[in-house]
């Protein structure tokens, strides 16, 4: 029993590099296809053929942050901020209906403020996740 438990916990502290790995390998990949794919509609709109690869490496490093304090995170945590962060996220969907909603192809479903715009649907999902996680 002793020599389970001193296994569980040698790669709990280390890790699973290969699925790191896969994570990083696929999400670089992505970023070389949002570039092949955008290329020349970024240099005629913008004129910088890396404008949206640009965009997308600034959306992986912070997903990358995202993922190392998920790493470090303790998740018996999550449970106590489950609530609050469902409330809050009840609250960002409701801030699309106001002067802070912004319409983009015919939909207001974007909240920007001070030039950065956030989808709250998006962020609903993963507080719901842990809201029922919690509660259940």
């Amino acid at each position: 029993m002793t020599e389970s438990v001193t296994l569980e916990t040698r790669r709990k502290r280390s890790g699973d590099f290969l699925l790191l790995f896969s994570v990083i390998l696929i999400s670089l990949i992505g970023l070389a296809f949002v570039y092949s794919a955008s290329k020349y509609s970024a240099e005629v709109t913008y004129g910088d053929k890396f404008y949206f690869a640009k965009k997308h490496l600034i959306g992986l490093l912070l997903g990358y942050a995202a993922m190392i304090f998920g790493c470090f995170f303790d998740y018996e945590k999550y449970k106590k901020i489950a609530v609050f962060a469902f409330a809050a996220t009840v609250v960002l969907l409701c801030l699309v209906f106001t002067p802070l909603g912004y319409e983009n192809y015919g939909a207001t479903r974007w909240i920007k403020i001070a030039g950065i715009t956030v989808q709250p649907s998006e962020i609903a999902k993963i507080s719901f996740v842990a809201f029922a996680a919690a509660y259940f």
